[in-house]
This record gives C-alpha cells, structure tokens and sequence, in this order.
C-alpha cells in the first residue's frame, strides 16, 4: 500500500514535469502572427499590456500624460477645498 502511494505521487509528479516541458516547447514554437513584431526579451511574457510589446509608444505616452495631468488638477482642486475649508474654521 506504501509503495502503490509513492509510486502515485512520483507518477504525478513526473507527468507535470514533462507535460510543462512538452507545453513550453510547444510555446516557443509557435509563430507570431504576421505583422507583430515581438521582442527577443519578450519570448515568456504572457502580459498583454507590456509597453515594449505595443508598437505605438507615442499615443501610449500622450495618455499617460493626459491622465497624470488629470489627477493633478484633481489633486490640486482638493488642496484648494481644504484650504477653504481651514481658513473658515479659523
């Protein structure tokens, strides 16, 4: 019975290994689609946001600019509330 359950744990963990093995070659063997130029360094990389995988860096930089002045006006229009609301308590 000792031997039926290590034989079954090893087993298992036998096949893991070689079913990752099996889907990591399997990984790097298929091709991009045509017109998507992917990075070396970005071989593994599962995320879909990465800013090295997206061609168009410009457009992505203007949003981020346009969102951080956002929040700074935000940022400010609270400074300023609070402010108004300090001078009233005193």
């Amino acid at each position: 019975m000792f031997l039926a359950i290590k034989l079954l744990q090893w087993g298992i963990i036998f096949g893991l290994i070689i079913f990752f093995i099996l889907v990591t070659i399997l990984n790097q063997k298929t091709k991009a689609p045509e017109g998507v130029d992917i990075p070396d360094e970005c071989l593994g990389c599962t995320s879909k946001t990465c800013i090295i995988k997206t061609n168009d860096i410009a457009s992505i930089k203007a949003d981020l600019k346009e969102l951080i002045d956002e929040d700074n006006e935000i940022c400010e229009i609270k400074h300023l509330n609070e402010e108004v609301v300090n001078n009233e308590k005193n």
